[in-house]
């Protein structure tokens, strides 16, 4: 699945703490996020039909919630940025021990976690 940066940020504020309104995530948003309700709700709806949230019609507002949790978004986002970048992780792997700004450090963490 994959999300944009202001989808990213409507789902932190969703795994931290669920159900709420649209009105009740746009209010956890960080400043300086877009803060219009309607791009928030917006923004909601799209992520409902990408199957990352669930809506519950409630009273006067629907309530949301993940449908997908935060390990399984990164799972997803990793793959499809490493195959993109670097085709597998094989020169992922590749490319980070070669890379010259990697400490030996880094690198003997790389070698124990391999």
């Amino acid at each position: 699945m994959k999300l944009s940066d202001a989808e990213w940020r409507l789902m932190t504020v969703l795994w931290r703490r669920h159900p709420l309104t649209a009105r009740e995530v746009l209010d956890a948003l960080p400043r300086g996020a877009d803060r219009a309700y309607t791009t928030v709700k917006t923004q909601l709806t799209r992520l409902v039909a990408k199957g990352a949230l669930k809506e519950t019609p409630g009273g006067a507002a629907s309530l949301y919630a993940p449908r997908v949790g935060a390990a399984q978004a990164r799972r997803s986002a990793l793959r499809g940025f490493v195959d993109r970048a670097f085709g597998g992780y094989a020169p992922l792997l590749q490319f980070l021990a070669e890379e010259d700004e990697l400490s030996e450090a880094d690198r003997e963490e790389l070698r124990r976690l391999l």
